[in-house]
């Protein structure tokens, strides 16, 4: 997160922005022009960093045969245990991130396979 803003690698992010931008309402696109241009966002706007970190994790497997029921509430309790150790991992390394005026909305995703997730995210970008 440091480089992305020390090698401006957000200027990058303003590409993905603009391909999505003709079906903004007018307010939007005029908030995200305004940000664009001036660098900085402007009234009404503020700029939220969205921070996926997914992982590859098995307990999409049903080795046990279990109910539906039971998948999900075993799903659930385990990924709750999981978010809250990545979570205080996250808080740790944060710790010492200068730049604590960014906000973040940090979503957390169990994948099967993060690379299938990539090369397939990768291919509706094109």
């Amino acid at each position: 997160m440091e480089s992305f803003h020390a090698d401006e690698v957000y200027k990058h992010e303003f590409t993905m922005i603009t391909k999505h931008f003709k079906y903004a309402d007018e307010e939007v696109q005029k908030a995200v022009t305004e940000h664009i241009r001036l660098g900085e966002p402007g009234p009404n706007a503020r700029v939220n960093h969205a921070c996926l970190i997914g992982y590859n994790w098995d307990a999409y497997n049903n080795q046990r045969n279990n109910s539906g029921r039971e998948l999900s509430v075993d799903f659930r309790n385990k990924f709750l245990l999981e978010t809250s150790l990545i979570a205080e991992k996250l808080d740790a390394k944060l710790a010492g991130f200068a730049r604590t005026h960014l906000r973040f909305d940090v979503f957390f995703m169990p994948f099967p396979s993060v690379q299938n997730f990539r090369n397939e995210f990768n291919e509706a970008l094109d």
